[in-house]
């Protein structure tokens, strides 16, 4: 679920694991959001984009958006993480 933390930062939080797991951040210089992800196991956020063609105000349209940029990054390392595994057993 989406929290609005305020006018320039919306953060999206994992109840079941109790933390917050991206963030959307209002670029007041480009005029777009950016979109953090929390690393796997870390302490840290990774940028994976900008939110081009939202508003400060499209909170809605861009945290759907958001959602769907984690899962396709997601997804993204799935594959490249069962192709290093596939990798590593035809090493054996």
């Amino acid at each position: 679920m989406w929290t609005i933390k305020s006018d320039e930062r919306l953060e999206l939080y994992d109840e079941e694991e109790d933390e917050v797991i991206a963030i959307l951040l209002w670029d007041e210089r480009f005029l777009n959001w950016k979109l953090y992800y929390r690393y796997t196991g870390g302490s840290g956020y990774v940028y994976l984009d900008s939110m081009e063609g939202f508003g400060k105000l499209d909170i809605e349209p861009v945290e759907m958006a958001a959602v769907e940029t984690i899962i396709d990054y997601c997804k993204e390392k799935a594959n490249l993480w069962e192709g290093r595994a596939e990798d590593m057993e035809a090493m054996l």
